[in-house]
């Protein structure tokens, strides 16, 4: 019999086995032209065995956003383990556009944000995964300031940065030959200038 710890991550792992091949699907067809057909047949598993694990593509949906705000917060967390959390900050920006135009998620989140603005339960998740990443790098801008003193207009520099990033996968769209190293040069400088006090 398999312990419980084996079916877990056994479990773990054919979700994220979905959300991947959903991931392909909404990315290359748009949330309501992907069917649960195509996402089984992307995921090589039946429907059937898909909704063992998703009540839908809104709960598909719902996992996505969970899961990019989670990467967001483990990128956070690497940043607060350096001991100088302003120079890590900064020296993220080009791994931060990296990942915005190479991988999925760039792409996705223009999905998702569509799907948002017709769908408020898809919204509200994303309000609320905002939210959580929003306070979370609010504290990590404190932490970076502290021998400063009081970071003034915290939550307009909260709201530049989410612009920053989340406005490179409409860059990517717009511009996909866009000049990386001279963006992320400027990247660099204006979250240098979020830094100041």
């Amino acid at each position: 019999m398999e312990a419980a710890g084996g079916v877990k991550k056994r479990a773990h792992a054919r979700r994220e086995q979905v959300l991947d091949a959903a991931t392909a699907c909404f990315r290359r067809h748009g949330f309501h032209a992907a069917s649960m057909a195509e996402i089984s047949r992307e995921a090589g598993m039946s429907v059937g065995h898909i909704y063992h694990y998703f009540s839908g593509k809104e709960a598909i949906i719902a996992a996505i956003v969970e899961r990019e705000q989670q990467e967001i917060l483990e990128v956070d967390d690497g940043i607060r383990s350096q001991p100088d959390l302003g120079r890590a900050l900064v020296e993220h920006a080009p791994r931060g556009l990296q990942r915005a135009l190479d991988g999925a998620s760039g792409p996705l989140l223009l999905e998702v944000l569509a799907e948002a603005a017709r769908n408020p339960a898809i919204a509200s998740m994303v309000r609320e995964a905002d939210a959580e990443v929003r306070r979370r790098i609010g504290s990590t801008l404190l932490a970076a300031t502290a021998g400063s003193g009081e970071l003034a207009d915290l939550q307009g520099r909260l709201e530049v940065l989410g612009a920053l990033f989340g406005g490179l996968a409409i860059r990517a769209v717009r511009n996909p030959g866009l000049d990386r190293e001279s963006t992320a040069r400027a990247m660099q400088r204006v979250i240098g200038a979020l830094l100041e006090p």
